[in-house]
């Protein structure tokens, strides 16, 4: 038995076999009618409404990544509104296998956006470990708060990098007793 007769439908698809079939019909007429026409717009609500549900399944497929279930389901369903509108029936075979690829690339890149924005880069980590040691150092040398260019030519690095580190790990803005350190440059 492979996973896909293990997992449980979708309810909305078990309750309404029928809900994705005709699609590829009805986005061909749709391709065909005027761009500003309400013969258009209503036709394309019903098609996003009948494809809602394949997108919630796949935003429940990147549940558990740290993002809420709800703005995982927005993302993707800005991608089946997207997938709607640039499907061309001609080029691009059938719908669900045009659609499904474009909605899991749209969330990918909603969550690689968002976790790219929480890595530090390598090089600054490694700056970002010496910095503790290195102010302690200077503070007992200097009887005083060293400044960053002071810190950064103690590392041997560029005071922007110093800068970059203190502020990706946030040690330049506490001291230890968690009161707020003064910007020394």
């Amino acid at each position: 038995m492979n996973d896909l007769t293990t997992t449980a439908p979708d309810p909305e698809r078990r309750a309404r076999p029928d809900l994705y079939d005709a699609i590829d019909t009805e986005l061909k007429v749709l391709a065909g009618l005027k761009s500003d026409g309400d013969e258009r717009a209503r036709l394309r609500a019903d098609i996003l409404r009948r494809c809602s549900p394949l997108a919630r399944h796949i935003a429940r497929c990147y549940c558990g990544r740290g993002e809420n279930y709800d703005d995982l389901y927005r993302v993707a369903y800005l991608g089946l509104i997207d997938a709607v509108d640039s499907f061309e029936p001609v080029r691009d075979g059938t719908f669900l296998c045009f659609a499904v690829p474009a909605i899991m690339g749209q969330t990918r890149r909603y969550l690689h956006g968002r976790d790219w924005s929480k890595r530090v880069p390598q090089r600054l980590e490694r700056i970002a470990r010496r910095l503790d040691p290195t102010i302690d150092a200077l503070e007992r040398r200097l009887s005083r708060m060293p400044t960053a260019s002071e810190i950064a030519a103690e590392l041997g690095v560029d005071i922007g990098e110093v800068t970059q580190a203190m502020i990706a790990t946030r040690k330049g803005t506490q001291k230890r007793d968690g009161t707020q350190r003064k910007d020394s440059r």
